[in-house]
């Protein structure tokens, strides 16, 4: 029987790569009269086991092999997970239209959901809708 090769670089193999031990989830919306306001909260712990080889050179003594350069210092620094909060608030102008605000990454954090994706800052998208 051929022995099974670690590939994930860390200690604890029973948890699955690209996993969260803790992911939370939560929408809160609040309508009065005409004005329309809403809140969602994205907290999610640190990814444990990925693939060792994003963070290693494929040549060894050659740094620029390396699939992701800066990927083992960056998670180093950003262990404890991330949290996201997004806003929006919509007033209805009459009763077919509505213009909105929408505020994505509110405090603006730099966050990975995947090795090496960094997601987006803060943004600021103002919606028109009309019902015909």
């Amino acid at each position: 029987m051929i022995p099974k090769k670690d590939t994930s670089g860390t200690v604890n193999s029973r948890i699955l790569k690209y996993r969260y031990y803790h992911s939370v989830k939560a929408d809160f919306e609040m309508s009065i009269n005409r004005v329309d306001f809403g809140v969602d909260f994205q907290y999610t712990s640190n990814m444990i086991n990925i693939d060792k080889i994003f963070g290693e050179e494929l040549i060894p003594g050659i740094p620029s092999t390396v699939i992701l350069p800066g990927l083992n210092e960056y998670r180093a620094k950003h262990d404890k997970g991330y949290y996201v909060i997004n806003i929006r608030g919509a007033f209805d102008i009459t009763e077919k239209m509505k213009i909105g605000l929408i505020v994505k990454n509110l405090l603006n954090k730099e966050y990975a959901t995947r090795p090496g994706l960094i997601e987006a800052p803060r943004s600021l998208a103002i919606q028109y809708a009309l019902s015909l």
